[in-house]
């Protein structure tokens, strides 16, 4: 069964590439570098799926570079989307009224039985 005590969403994975916002980039790097040594973060394909696609077309990151940054973010426990997720999924969609996508980052983490969502 999955546990993890935080889990992040696409956008702090981004932000540790992103030399744009040094900022954001900064704490984007601490959290990821502060669990990576706790070993109690999760993240899920679709976090994986949306990093590469964000950091190869918005960052212009080359994709071999983007594609080993995946791997290496693959060192935290990474929740599968099945089709319960999904439907879990959708019905936060429709009775919390956010997207699709939202829900799917929502449930995921609910499955990963985290106590924190980092997130923007």
């Amino acid at each position: 069964k999955l546990v993890a005590s935080v889990f992040f969403d696409t956008n702090i994975l981004v932000y540790s590439v992103d030399e744009a916002d040094p900022q954001k980039r900064e704490i984007a790097l601490s959290l990821i570098a502060k669990h990576e040594i706790a070993k109690d973060a999760a993240i899920s394909a679709q976090v994986l799926q949306e990093f590469y696609v964000a950091s190869t077309r918005r960052l212009g990151i080359n994709p071999i570079e983007a594609r080993q940054l995946v791997k290496d973010f693959q060192m935290f426990e990474l929740v599968q989307v099945t089709p319960g997720i999904i439907d879990e999924a959708i019905d936060r969609s429709i009775l919390d009224q956010i997207s699709f996508w939202d829900g799917l980052i929502l449930s995921a983490a609910k499955l990963s039985r985290c106590e924190k969502l980092y997130s923007e």
